[in-house]
């Protein structure tokens, strides 16, 4: 950012990263490169970030974009080589106070850079398809460029300076306010401000501490908007109003501490009413116009997506109407706070919903495509770049053009998640939403959101059913990992076809039996191999068994093969515990154990009668012992070529896949 900051509204940041790198979440935060903001070139869209995965974590690609000149610099870099032979706590935050250290004496020591030239248009659209592609980067060809690599990354400690400037901004304010016939600013009152990021002149997160003391303005109230750290530094103060909408009498201090009047019908107006409805109408008229004036007053354009006066007047008006908290924190991180935003909040509560978490599992998403949505779903499911379980592929379309994303739950226990390809019916929405033609339309869709359709209120349950599950698969840390490398993530899901027999955990604890499997399934247990009962919580076991029998059948049918466990004549011994993982030819293995049992005085050849009993049945009765539902015979030679031919598929086709599916986890 030193050696290329943005100087217009046409320059802006890209950024792509390879997921699970302490790094990655600073460019969003830094620079402001958020997978929700994008530039257009031609017929082109191109987001400022996006997340992949390489063998390399800490691989990076920063792109400095110009769209006039259709140019941009490119710098591929990793962190350095430095050695840590640390491990502990203590050890680890002297380590990390040595690096913050170097930050201000010897930055460049921190990371190594493999690449940096000048790139054109054609090479920025292809790294933007491909990714960090190390063979392609090494293709590009390298024409000199001006890198100062000595630049403190530092900012200037003028905490008092920054203090009196929050008090300053608090005076000013005021002054305007009570000529204008207002109460001076008070606790309930709103503060918007860039100063928790703005670093133009030094730590200006100070000026909220000078404006606090100065207001005593709460917590709840104090907008930090997340902006570019190239932002400048400004404050707008809103007084409370009397109904949620509005008026909404708003004050602009830039950081300079002179007011900035909003100029409407040749007069200017030192405080001004930024409410909904004072701006409502379509083109020509006076709200329209009213809007104009804002925006004039308001905007700050570098770069072209920063839309600075979008977020104040909407963020105003949303926290007027009390919008939800995990929604303003999104809304305030950086967040449009329009109606993709709205929906992304939506689309979080449904995920929660659908995959609700147990103890230890967290949630990873796939953003196809990108949009609006994605800053509140990191917030509201706890999903990060740096911890390993957001990724995007930063992109305005997708090969189904319903798809909205792609969630998963994941279980680092059990080393498997199940994934979800969610699809949106965007007609059904836009059949009970409100049309909208004001200058600052989105945010009357977000404002309709808040107050009729977010959870609770009396359209949520229509918004929701516009929302479906089009497939749900259960993953496993390979196939995971196949899925975030796919260049099309939709197509890979449709595409997936679950043959993976389920693993179980089978023990006997003090006269209890105890089992769980990995996946999603049902859970079958027998005493005598006969008769099978339904698994759904610990069985306390009596002193005559000997034996238990178990099998398990996910929800795609597959199959784990039959086992057993001994029980100890001493009941309260523990006994260890048997793990059969993902074994055999899945729905043919318990076909081969049945053959065993066949009866050796029946000349009709055919399978003993397996009785099922339980709650629930196998997916399929035909080809599991224990349906509640049907008697079934086989005869032995189609059941031996049934068994061998599922055995031989099986192999055929898994073979190449799993090699290292248990060595890799997402991150959290």
């Amino acid at each position: 950012m030193a050696n290329y900051p943005l100087t217009s509204n046409a320059t802006s940041y890209h950024v792509i990263v390879s997921t699970g790198g302490g790094d990655d979440d600073l460019p969003m935060f830094f620079m402001d490169s958020t997978p929700l903001k994008w530039v257009t070139v031609g017929s082109d869209t191109f987001y400022n970030f996006k997340s992949a995965y390489t063998d390399d974590s800490h691989e990076n690609i920063y792109i400095r974009w110009d769209s006039l000149s259709r140019t941009g610099v490119m710098f591929y870099w990793t962190l350095s080589d430095m050695t840590y032979n640390g491990g502990e706590t203590l050890q680890g935050l002297i380590k990390n106070a040595q690096c913050i250290g170097m930050l201000a004496t010897n930055p460049s020591a921190l990371y190594k850079l493999l690449k940096a030239t000048n790139i054109d248009y054609q090479t920025f659209k292809t790294l933007w398809d491909t990714g960090i592609d190390s063979e392609y980067i090494s293709s590009i060809p390298v024409t000199p460029i001006e890198w100062i690599s000595t630049v403190s990354v530092i900012p200037r400690e003028e905490y008092s300076a920054m203090y009196a400037s929050g008090i300053n901004a608090v005076m000013v304010a005021n002054r305007a306010l009570q000529a204008a016939g207002f109460e001076p600013l008070d606790s309930d009152d709103l503060l918007i401000t860039s100063a928790g990021y703005s670093e133009t002149q030094g730590i200006s997160a100070g000026a909220i501490d000078g404006i606090i003391s100065a207001t005593g303005i709460k917590f709840k109230n104090i907008y930090s908007l997340k902006r570019g750290t190239q932002t400048p530094l400004w404050y707008v103060f809103v007084k409370k109003p009397d109904e949620t909408t509005g008026p909404l009498h708003a004050v602009f201090v830039d950081g300079n501490g002179a007011i900035r009047p909003v100029t409407y019908g040749g007069t200017q107006f030192n405080v001004f009413d930024i409410s909904a409805v004072n701006l409502a109408g379509a083109t020509g008229t006076e709200g329209y116009q009213k809007s104009l004036a804002v925006a004039s007053t308001y905007g700050y354009s570098i770069p072209q997506y920063a839309q600075q006066d979008y977020y104040i007047v909407s963020l105003a008006n949303q926290w007027a109407y009390a919008m939800p908290y995990e929604f303003a924190l999104a809304a305030t991180g950086g967040g449009c706070p329009g109606s993709g935003l709205a929906q992304g909040y939506v689309l979080a509560n449904i995920i929660r919903s659908w995959l609700p978490l147990s103890d230890g599992q967290y949630y990873a998403y796939i953003g196809v495509p990108a949009h609006c949505k994605e800053q509140v779903l990191m917030e509201v499911l706890g999903l990060s770049a740096a911890r390993g379980n957001y990724f995007t592929t930063g992109t305005r379309t997708a090969s189904d053009a319903s798809a909205v994303g792609i969630a998963i739950r994941w279980d680092p226990v059990k080393n498997t998640g199940k994934a979800i390809l969610v699809s949106y019916n965007k007609d059904a929405v836009n059949a009970i939403q409100p049309a909208s033609n004001s200058y600052y339309k989105t945010m009357y869709w977000a404002l309709w959101y808040i107050t009729q359709a977010f959870p609770g209120k009396e359209l949520y349950g229509t918004v929701t059913s516009a929302y479906s599950i089009a497939k749900s698969v259960t993953l496993t840390s390979g196939e995971f990992k196949s899925l975030i490398a796919a260049s099309d993530p939709v197509s890979y899901i449709k595409d997936f076809e679950d043959v993976t027999a389920p693993s179980l955990n089978v023990r006997v604890d003090d006269s209890t039996l105890y089992m769980d499997i990995n996946e999603e399934g049902t859970i079958f247990y027998s005493f005598d191999g006969r008769t099978w009962n339904v698994y759904s919580a610990p069985v306390k076991l009596g002193k005559h068994v000997k034996t238990v029998y178990y099998y398990a059948v996910d929800l795609a049918g597959n199959a784990h093969q039959v086992g057993s466990i001994s029980v100890p004549e001493n009941q309260a011994q523990n006994t260890p515990e048997v793990s059969y993982g993902s074994v055999t030819a899945g729905k043919a293995s318990v076909i081969s154990w049945i053959m065993k049992r066949i009866r050796s005085d029946d000349s009709s050849a055919v399978v003993e009668e397996v009785t099922g009993q339980g709650t629930s049945s196998p997916v399929n009765p035909a080809e599991h012992p224990g349906s509640a539902s049907s008697s079934w015979f086989i005869p032995v030679y189609a059941a031996i070529i049934l068994a061998v031919g599922g055995l031989g598929m099986y192999l055929f086709r898994r073979r190449a896949s799993r090699s290292n599916e248990a060595t890799w986890q997402p991150g959290k």
